[in-house]
């Protein structure tokens, strides 16, 4: 595990997220695994609200236009937790994860 995961999660989640995930010292352990480093120097996040977006480097420049305003929508959902993994189909179609 290293401070990298640590920090990774700490972007992914809100605080009180974070704060409740450490609680648990097994989940936040298993947490901190979940995501090696090539993984998380390949993604890049979008905090909208108090909503993470996850999409990968590669992807970020295909994007559809107004991106912005649908995930600031999306952000308003309560039923989407955090990190919500976006990605753009071959149609240039942003999909939720």
């Amino acid at each position: 595990m290293s401070s990298e995961s640590s920090f990774f999660l700490e972007k992914i989640l809100t605080v009180k997220e974070v704060s409740e995930l450490k609680a648990d010292k097994k989940a936040y352990q298993q947490a901190l695994k979940a995501y090696d480093e090539a993984y998380i120097q390949s993604v890049d996040i979008v905090p909208i609200k108090d909503k993470r977006f996850v999409v990968d480097k590669s992807e970020r420049p295909k994007l559809p236009t107004g991106w912005q305003n649908t995930l600031s929508s999306l952000a308003d959902n309560e039923e989407l937790e955090n990190p919500i993994f976006i990605s753009v189909d071959e149609k240039g179609v942003l999909l939720v994860q």
